[in-house]
């Protein structure tokens, strides 16, 4: 009967760990969604997001530039050694002004799918919708 109380006790302990570890998740993404969101505003520079970026932590970051000045970086941010990820999100830059902020990979063998975390209609000093990611 002891045995099984600690087999109990033991997954207690596992659940409560899970919940906690869940809860920790739910508040960096809620970080990260001001961060990306609201402190990075939209048509700002590639250098004044890395600016806004390196001043909330340590990340990688690996860059794609397309026609147009159409960029997309991709933000791991990292523990201080850069040995743990802790969210992975891809940045869009039309014109090279800041756009829009997604997570994912795009589906199929690539990750999951894009999933926007900011409104992706907002509109740069042209005055042109930008398009979904």
């Amino acid at each position: 009967m002891q045995k099984r109380n600690y087999m109990l006790y033991i997954l207690f302990a596992v659940l409560v760990g899970l919940i906690l570890l869940s809860a920790r998740y739910a508040i960096f993404l809620n970080a990260r969604h001001h961060l990306l969101c609201d402190e990075l505003k939209f048509g700002m520079s590639v250098d004044d997001v890395l600016g806004v970026l390196r001043q909330n932590g340590e990340f990688t970051v690996t860059k794609t530039e397309y026609s147009r000045g159409d960029i997309t970086l991709k933000i791991g941010f990292t523990n201080l050694s850069s040995q743990m990820r802790y969210g992975d999100f891809n940045l869009g830059f039309l014109k090279y002004k800041y756009a829009f902020a997604s997570r994912g990979g795009g589906g199929d063998d690539l990750g999951p799918p894009y999933e926007n975390i900011c409104p992706v209609y907002q509109t740069i000093s042209s005055g042109a919708a930008i398009p979904t990611p």
